[in-house]
This record gives C-alpha cells, structure tokens and sequence, in this order.
C-alpha cells in the first residue's frame, strides 16, 4: 500500500482549517494543520511534509512571508495558495505552484490537483 500523502494545512480561520482536514482525512491524506504562519514553519521544520495548502492572507504572519521561509528550507515542496481572492499578486510567483479560490473549486476537483502534484513532486525528487 503506497504511503499516505502528508499536507500541512495553513488557514487563521478554524472553520476552513477543520473542513480542509476533515475533507483531506476522508480521503486518506495524513493532515497536519495550523492555524498561522509562524505555527506552520515550526510544523515544517519538524514533519515531513509533501504539499503546503495554505491561505495567503493570514493576520501575523501572511501566507507570501511563511511561503518564502519554507522554500528556503525545502525548495521541492510545492506549496498551494489557498485564497478567496480572485487573482494573487505577483509576488506569489515563483512560491507556489498554483493557487485555489475558496468556494470556488470543487472538493473532488481539489483532491485530484492534490494529488496530481504529489505524484509529480514524487517523480521530480525519484529523479
């Protein structure tokens, strides 16, 4: 059995971080969460995680600042922006691989990005 997907789930809004855990677990995704920036770079310094989905506006720490520290540790991980803005800004480019809009994109659709960019994050660290 191929060993479960690990997604650190980033998002100040509890509601959002609870149904982005409860959706991913469903679907056999090992989820850990936290609930801002500062918190997310302690959990990515201590677990290995394989895809970052995290909100971009965050209060403290926003999601562009923690993005940027987590590439600088772990420059293969991909990280996913997570955000009900329409478009994100340009300093975005280049940290993420793509970005979702809250209450836009369907939770299957959702898993089956997920999942596409572990198996080619996988595939790029194999080579």
């Amino acid at each position: 059995m191929p060993e479960a997907v690990r997604i650190l789930c980033v998002d100040d809004e509890p509601t959002i971080l609870s149904l982005e855990r409860r959706l991913l677990e469903s679907d056999g995704f090992t989820v850990f969460t936290a609930a801002c920036g500062q918190d997310a770079i302690h959990i990515f310094e201590d677990e290995p995680v394989d895809i970052v989905l995290m909100d971009y506006w965050m209060t403290g720490m926003n999601g562009i600042d923690a993005a940027g520290h987590m590439k600088r540790l772990h420059p293969d991980v991909p990280i996913v922006f997570f955000s009900a803005y329409s478009e994100l800004p340009s300093e975005s480019l280049g940290l993420a691989e793509t970005w979702l809009r809250k209450g836009q994109e369907n939770p299957e659709d959702i898993i089956s990005l997920l999942r596409s960019i572990a198996r080619r994050a996988a595939l790029a660290r194999a080579s």
